[in-house]
């Protein structure tokens, strides 16, 4: 497995010539799954120690930590559900636009090969939970003085550097696609970057947005 993050264009081309099996793929849907889930549990935890403070502070019942709760029950359905679909949205795009190119090969082979393309997404939820712990922190620290503390985490480089992360991590995926795409749709590289261009490129410049405050600090 380690080789599809690294020379995809070698493991696909030995896979290929192979019988098609779900065990891996199935498994790098559920790890994904199952760090994404990590990821807001940390988050929730953290925002119920927050919303805790912040009742002990006011002197009054906050209801914070049970929507927080909820919400995380909620994030569970979720992430389960839409990181499945996102499997199967991304490979019934890459089959309809790869057949534009005369492209033949079963959907079932590109449902296989693009599922390793999500591996470099379990990076970005690591990196994602690192964000939220320091996202946490600020707001705690905001009590006392809110715009000292923001100004420190915008300004701090380590947290600059998580949206480049997140873009490196989005190229990687689409690094391995290709590879993917080709090989199990039987076109070439050039056609199959075009095929996976636009969906690549729409993610970067959502994760542009969602971080624009740190870029532009």
């Amino acid at each position: 497995m380690l080789e599809a993050l690294t020379n995809p264009n070698s493991f696909f081309g030995k896979k290929i010539h192979k019988d098609i099996e779900w065990k891996t793929p199935v498994a790098i849907i559920a790890f994904l799954i199952l760090v994404k889930i990590i990821s807001s549990l940390i988050l929730t935890i953290g925002a119920i120690g927050l919303f805790d403070d912040v009742a002990i502070v006011d002197g009054v019942e906050n209801i914070g930590s049970y929507m927080m709760v909820m919400w995380f029950f909620i994030k569970i359905f979720t992430t389960i559900i839409g990181t499945l679909l996102w499997w199967l949205f991304y490979s019934a795009l890459f089959y309809i636009v790869s057949s534009m190119f005369n492209a033949v090969g079963d959907f079932s082979r590109v449902m296989e090969f693009v599922s390793y393309g999500f591996l470099p997404g379990i990076f970005k939820s690591v990196i994602e939970i690192f964000y939220g712990n320091n996202l946490l922190s600020t707001l705690e620290n905001s009590m006392d003085n809110p715009a000292l503390t923001t100004e420190v985490m915008m300004s701090d480089p380590v947290m600059k550097i998580i949206p480049i992360l997140m873009i490196i991590f989005t190229l990687w995926s689409g690094y391995i696609w290709v590879y993917g795409l080709s090989y199990s749709r039987n076109i070439n590289i050039k056609n199959a970057a075009i095929a996976i261009a636009i969906p690549v490129l729409l993610s970067i410049i959502y994760t542009v947005f969602q971080y624009k405050d740190l870029i532009m600090w």
